[in-house]
């Protein structure tokens, strides 16, 4: 039965009445800690289960996400639930595909005093925190390990070594995703690969030291490296490095560095010791590249600063060079740490000479003057494989050109070199060029005239090695 019609407001007024009411019957509330905050969304969606998708550490027994207290045990556990789910699916080798579950920081900061080893099955992803090494953390390991694993995703994570061990140690792993990562107070690695294939590192920072920073405990002396891989067709791109001894020392082959800036090191940006390596568009920022033995290396698009350039360094007297193809490069004096000149190249054959140069091409690279500072209008030192000059001079037949200042290679001399010439003057003469002398080309005119004489000269061909010989008498056509 329908009963009499309540007029709209006065329902409202009742309405309103009633929930004053009950608002009045409660206590106050007060803002959830933001670690309450989480728990409530780990409710709707974290377990600590098997069957968990995202799995939360600090759901686990012992975790303390604010950092004061031990966690490793705790970490652990929640690692371990995330490679207790199996999916339908199999890896390689039959290997358990885990259906994608995470491990979720929530964002707590964790401290441990062990590594969190990872399991041997696959698509699983940890995240979302950070991780600091205790003072108790052992010095020869890293934070996190993961071994004969396959498909592993870790971002979003700040990883603070403590000045103690590293940050990431895998080993044979396939497909490892590492990407919006800050690792820091390495003392050893940031990131270390070994063997393996197909690590991905991207958009993320590494740090030995930060700028500002002073410890009376611990001397600001750099012994740490923030990425060492040796594996093959690894990848890092977007990085940053800020402190370390070393930026990226790469002994695996088939690998693509792009867009990554290193600096504040203390001996070289990148070392690489491996075949078929390209660094692309990357900037080292007073701190040399080392090329070691190159074969099928790439250096292209990148920026050179502080009068650094290219060391290619010999690994001993049965080394040699090939197909490195080093272009468009910017090399910028600023203001250089270390008395000119300032070569762009450098050849290091202190473990023993080169054997051979061959298909290997360093040209088409910039070198602009300094436009401010002490040292406007000096410059990074021309070099490459491929040199052009020219002289202008009046009432002359013999034209020298000493080009071991500019030949990247000077003791592997010219292999191929031409010359053009413009008279300023009158008449006809006939030219030819002698023999080349190690790195000096002579052009002798029929007879003396006013002109200017262009040559280039090309070395690391590889057709017959370096021409030896001596002076020869021209012979005019």
């Amino acid at each position: 039965k329908i009963g009499p019609r309540v007029p709209p407001q006065k329902m409202r007024v009742v309405t309103v009445a009633v929930i004053i009411a009950a608002v009045a019957g409660r206590p106050a509330r007060r803002p959830p800690s933001p670690h309450a905050f989480i728990s409530r969304i780990h409710e709707m969606g974290g377990q600590k289960g098997a069957d968990a998708g995202v799995i939360y550490v600090d759901s686990f027994d012992g975790a303390d996400p604010t950092g004061q207290s031990d966690s490793t045990s705790a970490f652990q556990q929640a690692v371990d639930a995330a490679y207790a789910r199996i999916a339908k699916g199999s890896l390689i080798g039959g290997s358990p595909d885990h259906g994608g579950a995470t491990v979720h920081l929530g964002g707590g900061e964790f401290s441990v005093s062990k590594p969190i080893w990872f399991g041997k099955g696959g698509n699983v992803r940890l995240c979302c925190g950070t991780i600091r090494a205790s003072p108790a953390f052992p010095a020869a390991e890293h934070v996190l390990r993961a071994t004969d694993g396959e498909d592993l995703t870790v971002d979003n994570l700040m990883i603070d070594c403590n000045h103690t061990g590293g940050g990431l140690h895998f080993h044979n792993f396939l497909r490892a995703h590492l990407k919006q990562i800050y690792i820091f107070h390495f003392a050893s690695t940031g990131i270390l690969v070994e063997q393996g294939h197909e690590t991905h590192i991207s958009d993320s920072f590494f740090g030995e030291y930060n700028w500002d920073e002073t410890h009376e405990s611990v001397p600001k002396t750099l012994t740490g490296t923030a990425i060492r891989i040796d594996g093959q067709d690894d990848w890092i791109s977007d990085v940053v490095v800020f402190s370390g001894l070393f930026g990226v020392v790469m002994t695996g082959g088939a690998a693509v560095v792009t867009n990554t800036h290193i600096y504040n090191g203390g001996e070289a940006s990148m070392v690489i010791n491996a075949a078929s390596v390209r660094v692309l568009s990357s900037y080292f920022d007073f701190n040399p590249l080392v090329l070691v033995s190159p074969v099928a290396a790439e250096v292209s698009s990148s920026f050179f600063l502080g009068g650094v350039g290219l060391e290619i360094r010999s690994s001993g007297s049965e080394s040699f060079v090939s197909g490195l193809q080093v272009t468009g490069n910017q090399f910028v004096l600023d203001v250089p740490t270390t008395p000119g000149p300032w070569p762009a190249i450098r050849v290091n054959e202190s473990m023993g000479a080169f054997k051979a140069v061959n298909d290997t091409v360093i040209k088409d690279n910039a070198f602009p003057p300094q436009t401010y500072g002490s040292f406007v209008g000096q410059s990074v030192t021309r070099q490459g494989t491929v040199v052009r000059r020219a002289l202008r001079q009046e009432k002359q037949s013999l034209w020298s050109f000493d080009l071991c200042d500019e030949l990247a290679f000077p003791k592997l001399g010219i292999e191929h070199a031409y010359h053009d010439i413009i008279l300023h003057s009158g008449g006809f003469v006939q030219s030819a060029m002698r023999t080349p002398r190690g790195c000096i080309i002579d052009v002798e005119l029929s007879e003396a005239a006013d002109a200017t004489v262009y040559v280039t000269a090309m070395q690391g061909l590889g057709w017959a090695g370096a021409v030896q010989s001596t002076p020869d008498v021209a012979i005019f056509a």
